[in-house]
């Protein structure tokens, strides 16, 4: 996914309404809220995931760019350079941008990019415990557990294996 570079500053953490109300500003759609303490595997990673869909790129790229821009006017979201004028990207992908609020990790989809990464999906097997080999040779034949799943500090492909 294409990934907004930025750390939180200062003692603020984002607020779930709050970023549930400004991805609604910008019509955000199929809104949908994973809690973070109800998941083993996601609860290092933040408190909660909020997935969404937006009709296009363009779409993606405004609701990314308000919610970036409203907890850098708060003081919440430091820059240190021009990253905040766009999301960057090691590869170009037009079906998902995160925005990373520290406590809160926002992935906003495109129609498309949502049916083929089925986020909640996967975490939702991760909370029932993981995945066998063979659930995993599939995903990774389909494509879909790749680097959107691991290179952002995610889920590791152990993590992916039943605990039973």
């Amino acid at each position: 996914p294409k990934s907004w570079e930025g750390t939180i500053g200062g003692e603020g953490y984002a607020e779930l309404e709050e970023v549930l109300t400004l991805v609604e500003e910008k019509k955000g759609t199929d809104v949908t809220v994973i809690n973070g303490s109800e998941n083993e595997a996601m609860a290092s990673l933040c408190d909660h995931m909020v997935v969404v869909t937006c009709m296009g790129q363009r779409h993606m790229r405004v609701v990314a760019e308000h919610v970036a821009e409203h907890y850098k006017l708060k003081g919440m979201l430091l820059q240190t350079d021009d990253k905040a004028v766009r999301p960057p990207s090691l590869e170009e992908d037009d079906r998902w941008i995160l925005v990373d609020l520290r406590n809160i990790i926002l992935h906003i989809f495109s129609p498309e990019g949502r049916a083929y990464y089925k986020l909640e999906e996967h975490w939702q097997k991760m909370a029932e415990g993981g995945y066998t080999e063979e659930e995993i040779e599939k995903l990774q034949e389909e494509g879909t557990i790749d680097d959107p799943l691991n290179a952002d500090g995610g889920i590791e492909d152990s993590d992916y294996h039943s605990r039973k």
